[in-house]
């Protein structure tokens, strides 16, 4: 099993993120919250955001280098995880990415991606 990301026409392939704790994908809504003056609250929602939270663990050589290529470009790129991770096709930026050498899971990855 394997995910894409890259830029739209030009996805780059590479491992699954792990199944950790750190996997995640957040749902924000954007909008506005309001009462009425019965005490009601009513709200509208403009906007869903997802956020991912990826974490992959032990990558060879060219697995980070293809990574970190794609989480390098400062262009929206898509996330495209396999079923197992939720499927489906997402723009998104990458707000963030760190590489983490702990000896005992190799070169790791972990990297912060926003809807856009």
């Amino acid at each position: 099993m394997s995910a894409q990301i890259g830029v739209s026409g030009s996805l780059a392939t590479v491992p699954n993120p792990v199944h950790v704790p750190a996997y995640g994908m957040t749902v924000e809504h954007r909008g506005s919250q309001y009462e009425t003056k019965s005490g009601t609250t009513r709200r509208h929602v403009a906007a869903t955001k997802r956020t991912w939270t990826p974490m992959w663990e032990a990558l060879s050589s060219a697995d980070y280098t293809t990574l970190t290529t794609e989480l390098n470009r400062t262009a929206q790129l898509v996330w495209a995880p396999d079923a197992t991770m939720g499927g489906g096709s997402y723009n998104v930026l990458v707000v963030r990415w760190r590489r983490i050498d702990d000896g005992r899971r190799g070169t790791c990855v972990e990297a912060e991606l926003i809807e856009v």
